[in-house]
């Protein structure tokens, strides 16, 4: 099983980030942070983007 991983710097032909399978990107994982923060200061009624695929989605699913 791959752990998913960050940073892997590829880009596609014209400067956009390609990832690959398992790769995460910022914006995900500042969703992620966000959602954490709020839970941790008490607000419960946030929600994560159900949108990814993956294990992402997996994650906010269960987070949801």
């Amino acid at each position: 099983m791959s752990e998913p991983t960050v940073g892997t710097a590829r880009t596609s032909g014209r400067g956009k980030r390609a990832r690959g399978p398992g790769e995460v990107g910022e914006t995900e994982l500042r969703q992620l942070l966000g959602g954490l923060t709020a839970v941790r200061d008490g607000d419960f009624r946030t929600r994560l983007p159900e949108d990814a695929d993956g294990l992402l989605g997996e994650i906010a699913s269960v987070f949801n």
